[in-house]
């Protein structure tokens, strides 16, 4: 009786399968009909398949009827020589519901040309888990627009500056500030300066080099015009983030990054302050009689020019700051003092 020859593994396709299997994306294999060919251990135990359940089945045998309506046009693309990228919700069978990333990639026979004339003969297809990666956008978009309404709310604008390309990142709330196109939020070093008062340039860039030279943080208030033409006030911080050491062994930073805060409503409020001082004084040098004011440890606080011109025997020109025995003399505050004490 003949001896029936037992049938051989190629090494080769086993090793290829081997290694197949040691992806760590899931990998299925259809033919031009998809039917499935092959299909790696992730991709069988992503859906919950059995080794083997799939091979021999229709794409449609394999996934509901629903959403073989809504991958089928993908499949066909890819058959026309497409490579096809999608994203959608799967249910995993541990009962989770997953984001996963498809990636079909057309097969051509080696004889074909890199222009195809007719359908592919079968399609790669990878799956990517991507249910973390996506939560990490999300997060990242959440805890992004929250520091954006933060900033809004304070005033605050961020920004950093790459020294290597002299390139400066400034976040939606610099640009809404200043009035420039919400997208340009990069500006070279050259573009910003210009936006910065020319009396305030010096004493900034004087800031920011002893920064750069490590002697501190850039911590300064300087103005910026607005697209209106108008002067904002910002009071900004910032520190070297990045730097490397030169072949001299010297320092040099590479990124910079702070934050500024609009304090033009404090600068204003601040210049209407000093105004209705210098109007008050005005008018208290004007009245015949002395004012003068004391606070409770007896310095004297303000005094019109009538009592300076009448104490300043004793007081002296000036005599704000000074203790009320100095303004009006020893003898005098100890016979005063119970009475301003009653006051």
């Amino acid at each position: 009786m003949p001896l029936v020859p037992k049938p051989t593994v190629n090494p080769i396709a086993k090793r290829l399968g081997e290694l197949a299997n040691a992806l760590p994306v899931g990998l299925i294999y259809y033919d031009a009909q998809l039917v499935c060919v092959f299909a790696n251990r992730m991709a069988n135990d992503f859906f919950g398949f059995e080794p083997g359940f799939s091979l021999g089945r229709h794409l449609s045998e394999l996934i509901d009827p629903a959403r073989f309506v809504q991958v089928k046009p993908h499949f066909e693309r890819a058959l026309r020589g497409q490579t096809v990228r999608y994203q959608r919700d799967v249910q995993h069978p541990n009962g989770s519901i997953r984001w996963i990333e498809f990636t079909v990639l057309p097969d051509y026979a080696p004889e074909e040309t890199t222009v195809p004339l007719r359908m592919a003969q079968g399609l790669f297809v990878f799956i990517s888990d991507m249910t973390e990666a996506r939560a990490q956008d999300q997060e990242r978009a959440v805890l992004a627009s929250r520091l954006d309404l933060a900033a809004r709310m304070i005033s605050m604008t961020l920004w950093e500056w790459d020294t290597v390309k002299g390139l400066v990142e400034v976040d939606q709330s610099f640009t809404a500030m200043v009035g420039r196109v919400l997208d340009q939020t990069t500006l070279t070093m050259a573009q910003f300066v210009e936006l910065v008062h020319p009396d305030d340039r010096p004493p900034a860039a004087a800031n920011l080099q002893r920064c750069l030279r490590g002697e501190g943080d850039f911590d300064g208030e300087y103005r910026v015009r607005s697209a209106q033409g108008e002067w904002l006030w910002l009071h900004t911080r910032g520190r070297v983030l990045a730097q490397t050491t030169l072949a001299n062994g010297a320092s040099r930073a590479l990124r910079v990054a702070g934050a500024s805060f609009n304090i033009t409503a404090r600068k204003e409020a601040e210049a209407a302050l000093r105004a209705s001082e210098n109007q008050l004084r005005l008018i208290a040098d004007h009245l015949p009689g002395t004012i003068l004011h004391i606070g409770r440890d007896w310095l004297c606080r303000f005094q019109n020019e009538a009592h300076r011109r009448l104490f300043a025997h004793i007081s002296g020109e000036i005599g704000v700051g000074k203790h009320l025995r100095e303004v009006i003399g020893a003898d005098d505050f100890a016979v005063m003092e119970p009475q301003y004490a009653r006051a």
